[in-house]
């Protein structure tokens, strides 16, 4: 099953960021609000997320299996990488029968995994973190592929540091502040603790600009009705659901934002509608529109901007590209490290 183009890949921009999070289930209060579990760097966790290579684990009730297919520093063989690149593999095991189409010769061919067997169509993304960060925030661009959503990238990668902090705790654990004793082994009790990433999208500064400066093209507020409507001469009655009311957006305004909140604090009270989510629709640079729903008492940016995530093409590949690879490819890699 091919879905991914032979000639350039999508890609998209975020921030990863490291922080610590407890493994030992239970802890007295005390160590909970002493315990500093350190926070490492990523040029700390590379060689141990190098190791984990081949590791998987399922997702979707095990119709989808992700795998660690490979991991390098980059530049590879360089006595200075600067950055750390991932290969990571997607396993579907609930793609539909291809067919392959000869228009020239009239023939068809179907190509059927043996799903018994647990074969699927496999996808790959190539991921590439800096090494240098600030305050443990790292860029890094995905390339994008099919079954392979960032929020799966987020689980999976989380996974991965996981069981590195299983496998290293000796490294990812300190002593409880209480001195307490552990009766099982007469030592002192261990905290176990482990890294967790959080993959947040790069803000598109230019496209957020233009949105905010150029206006909106729809804006549309919703509200979510209770009780019934009795109508004559039928039985039963009405229940409404839904009630939308659509306004005419601003326009060329400097500050679509403020616009929005004070759209949204005067239409959420009772006495003028009582509508509680507000949905904005607008035009990115390929003239494409992108929707955001918010609730009326609680616009923030943030909302806004999960939509104006940074997105790059690279292209121009000496040779076809496929969907899934083995091993990292060098020229994807060079074509990730020019955008990033």
């Amino acid at each position: 099953m091919s879905s991914l183009d032979a000639y350039f890949r999508d890609v998209t921009h975020h921030e990863f960021v490291l922080d610590t999070a407890f493994r030992t289930q239970k802890l007295d209060d005390v160590d909970k609000q002493t315990c500093n579990c350190p926070i490492p760097e990523l040029h700390e966790l590379a060689p141990l997320i190098i190791a984990q290579k081949d590791f998987s684990y399922p997702y979707l009730s095990n119709t989808l299996v992700l795998t660690l297919q490979d991991a390098q520093y980059f530049p590879q063989g360089s006595s200075n990488p600067t950055h750390l690149c991932l290969l990571f593999n997607a396993t579907d095991r609930n793609g539909s029968t291809t067919v392959l189409r000869n228009p020239k010769r009239k023939t068809r061919r179907k190509i059927e995994p043996d799903h018994k067997d647990g074969e699927g169509y496999e996808f790959s993304s190539h991921i590439l973190i800096s090494l240098s960060g600030l305050k443990r925030s790292y860029k890094a661009v995905i390339s994008r592929a099919p079954k392979i959503s960032t929020n799966l990238i987020e689980l999976f990668f989380n996974k991965i540091l996981f069981q590195i902090s299983r496998t290293n705790t000796e490294i990812f654990s300190i002593n409880a502040k209480t001195n307490a004793t552990d009766t099982s082994t007469g030592k002192t009790k261990k905290v176990l603790y482990k890294p967790v990433a959080e993959l947040r999208g790069t803000l598109d500064i230019e496209l957020f600009n233009k949105m905010n400066s150029g206006g909106l093209s729809e804006v549309t507020l919703i509200r979510y009705d209770t009780g019934t409507i009795n109508v004559p001469d039928m039985n039963g009655v009405v229940i409404p659901i839904e009630s939308t009311m659509k306004i005419k957006p601003v326009q060329q305004s400097k500050d679509v934002i403020s616009w929005l909140k004070d759209i949204g604090g005067h239409f959420n009270k009772k006495t003028n509608g009582n509508y509680k989510d507000i949905r904005v629709k607008y035009y990115d640079d390929n003239s494409k529109t992108r929707t955001v729903t918010m609730h009326t008492n609680n616009i923030k940016l943030e909302s806004l901007e999960k939509t104006f995530i940074k997105r790059s093409v690279i292209d121009g590949f000496s040779s076809r590209l496929s969907n899934s690879y083995d091993n990292i490819d060098a020229e994807i890699t060079i074509k990730l490290h020019s955008i990033l």
